[in-house]
């Protein structure tokens, strides 16, 4: 089963370092780089660890930025390539950006498959509850059985 999560953007204190360079391209060092992250910790406390490393884990642009507080749009055409060359099931958002680049891009999404889009909250949003991160794996858990249960391709 198939799921891309999309964050904001990722920063680095120097956005042309090789760890940034890598973070774009790696998927699975990305991964590995979110895990390690104040937002990674957040979100591995709300999907546990077997969800989040099934997750393939992106971000609304493929730009960097250079602080902790970089606020990048979303990149419509990095969202786009990545929905129609992974063909998830499932698309998680987290954040206002990836939300709306997210919804933005599907109206070209290239899928002949249901494909359900569920925007949370970025999971270091101020505000955001342990109650609300709480509803997020039931939900995506119940997407995936109902999925399975319709016998849908891997």
């Amino acid at each position: 089963m198939k799921i891309v999560a999309f964050l904001q953007n990722a920063y680095f204190k120097d956005p042309n370092c090789e760890s940034a360079k890598l973070y774009v391209s790696d998927p699975e060092f990305r991964r590995k780089a979110l895990a390690q992250s104040m937002t990674g910790s957040r979100l591995l406390s709300a999907l546990g660890e077997d969800l989040f490393n099934l997750i393939h884990w992106d971000n609304a642009t493929d730009e960097v930025g250079d602080e902790r507080r970089s606020s990048l749009p979303a990149k419509p055409s990095h969202i786009l390539n990545v929905v129609n060359r992974l063909r998830p099931y499932v698309i998680l958002t987290f954040g206002r950006t990836a939300k709306d680049g997210v919804v933005f891009a599907s109206q070209y999404f290239n899928l002949n498959q249901s494909l359900a889009i569920f925007c949370m909250s970025h999971p270091s949003a101020m505000g955001l509850t342990k109650r609300e991160m709480g509803t997020w794996r039931p939900m995506i858990e119940a997407h995936l059985r109902l999925v399975n249960s319709r016998h849908y391709p891997q």
